[in-house]
């Protein structure tokens, strides 16, 4: 049997792996990549050959990057975080005043919603709702999924009329001591969760906004938000993953995505053509082994 995760030999919400494999008789196992659960790692491989059956790990850089979320949050108990922007040839994100701009393609917006479809939950402001109202759903080969979305809104001013009410499978709201009871009881009652994070300057702690998704069991979190989140997230180092389309356009008078510059030192870079766009991923981790 060629498998890609190392089998498992503990009881959780289904039993182990490894009985259904010894009483199956299978002969041999194959596996790509050592489960980095502290309850399975390695005892997985163990419980197979105890009971004659032959085991080997065989690594595939296409089988390190699937489990690459799995394994950060099994190091750190926080999300793997990827965060995307779209932006044009002279550095624009929106128009003059905020204005949303649609500045990328169809393929992209296709790209886009396959690593939607890919994340456990995604995180976006109160500031991207109330500018753009998006669905921040799963649209993807003639099917939806609704996602767990997380929104930063410290004073907790998210519109009730948002869009995204009928669209998450469920919302949870960062916010500071400054916001209102009585806005925090208008958004408990359309079922919003909201958490109490510490603030600075009127700027939420980003680190316990982490966290608290991190403890919710979340992988993969994909971040859609403008050009201040963004780069929030990536001077706090809580990035593992930049994704930044760029559009072959010139907007001129437009909102910039960046104020302040950025350092960033990746790990890796790749540029591809999507459409008529154009993509730069950036990772700031090391693959798995």
């Amino acid at each position: 049997m060629y498998v890609t995760l190392e089998p498992c030999c503990h009881k959780g919400k289904t039993p182990p792996c490894t009985d259904a494999l010894i009483k199956a008789g299978i002969k041999k196992v194959i596996y790509g990549y050592r489960d980095p659960n502290p309850i399975v790692s390695g005892k997985g491989a163990a419980s197979l050959i105890n009971a004659g059956i032959a085991c080997e790990h065989h690594s595939l850089s296409e089988i390190n990057a699937f489990y690459e979320s799995y394994y950060y949050w099994h190091q750190t108990q926080t999300p793997f975080v990827t965060a995307k922007i779209a932006i044009s040839l002279d550095g624009k994100i929106a128009g003059k005043t905020g204005e949303r701009i649609q500045l990328t393609g169809e393929p992209l917006q296709v790209f886009t919603h396959a690593h939607r479809q890919q994340s456990d939950a995604i995180l976006t402001t109160s500031k991207t709702i109330k500018n753009d109202n998006p669905m921040l759903n799963v649209r993807h080969l003639h099917e939806i999924f609704s996602k767990d979305l997380y929104i930063l809104d410290t004073y907790l001013t998210l519109p009730s009329d948002a869009i995204i009410f009928q669209t998450a499978k469920s919302i949870t709201l960062f916010h500071g001591k400054q916001a209102s009871r009585d806005n925090q009881q208008r958004l408990e009652k359309l079922n919003a969760t909201c958490v109490l994070v510490d603030t600075q300057n009127d700027q939420l702690d980003l680190n316990q906004s982490i966290q608290y998704i991190g403890k919710k069991g979340v992988h993969d979190l994909w971040v859609e938000a403008g050009g201040t989140c963004f780069s929030s997230l990536l001077k706090n180092q809580l990035l593992q993953r930049l994704l930044i389309y760029i559009a072959p356009r010139w907007l001129g008078e437009g909102l910039p995505a960046f104020v302040d510059p950025l350092s960033v030192r990746p790990t890796h870079i790749h540029w591809q053509q999507v459409g008529n766009d154009g993509v730069l991923e950036m990772r700031l981790v090391e693959y798995p082994t």
